[in-house]
């Protein structure tokens, strides 16, 4: 199925980066809309509008996807995994982030109708994120790994997710 979405590269990641930039911006239009907020009312020179939240989403989500494929990009590295496809696991990663960022994103709507649980913010970026890693790893190692490398994948993604999902806590951001 992979290999047939991926026949035409260029076409696949264009419409799929498109739909991870548009779904980071519904997962994050919450602090979004709160940056702007605090923004205009400190220098009083950009008015809160939708478009203007959309566009500030939008842009985050193609700052997100960049650093997504370096990041990608230095996980490969870092754990010297040299016989998977780049092409093929950064398309299924942005598959699995799209479907992430939807699932956040619905989970963020209680913010607008319940502002208390704002606070849970981590609780449903954890709640979001591991079953889509899981889902991630499941996908690959049935595509492309064999039963000798699954488990220094599987390592070195529960080490990455650790060290990110570490930092976005320390760092304060609910959903990276």
């Amino acid at each position: 199925m992979i290999k047939n979405i991926l026949k035409n590269y260029m076409l696949s990641i264009f419409l799929a980066g498109t739909l991870f930039a548009v779904s980071l911006c519904f997962c994050r239009w919450f602090y979004i809309e709160s940056l702007l907020s605090y923004f205009s009312a400190s220098v009083n020179l950009i008015q809160r509008s939708f478009f203007i939240t959309a566009f500030f989403g939008i842009l985050a989500g193609l700052i997100v996807l960049g650093l997504l494929f370096l990041v990608l990009k230095l996980f490969f590295r870092i754990f010297n995994i040299y016989n998977l496809p780049f092409r093929d696991i950064f398309f299924i990663a942005l598959a699995f982030g799209v479907a992430r960022n939807l699932i956040l994103g619905i989970l963020n709507l209680t913010f607008f109708f319940a502002p208390f649980v704002v606070l849970w913010g981590n609780v449903f970026n954890f709640l979001a994120t591991v079953p889509m890693v899981l889902l991630f790893f499941n996908t690959v190692n049935r595509l492309y790994l064999n039963p000798k490398s699954a488990p220094h994948f599987f390592k070195s993604l529960c080490i990455a997710f650790c060290v990110c999902f570490a930092a976005s806590v320390v760092f304060g951001g609910f959903s990276i």
